[in-house]
């Protein structure tokens, strides 16, 4: 159930970030939404990582900055 509750409650709010802030900079945070699921199973589950999931994030985030400049 936390994991519903989360995830409507990101759904709803990137929704709402769509209709009352400027839409780059709502897309861009949630284009992370992949490497911070990556990010949180390696902390609190103890998940090992691949390089190639290590390389995924390093190329979002990339990506991100690149958008944003």
């Amino acid at each position: 159930m936390g994991a519903s509750l989360l995830d409507t409650t990101a759904f709803v709010s990137n929704n709402i970030g769509l209709t009352t802030e400027q839409v780059s900079v709502v897309t861009g945070l949630s284009s992370l939404f992949g490497a911070v699921t990556l990010l949180l199973a390696w902390i609190f589950l103890r998940e090992r990582l691949m390089a190639q999931q290590w390389l995924g994030i390093g190329l979002i985030l990339v990506g991100v900055a690149l958008v944003s400049l």
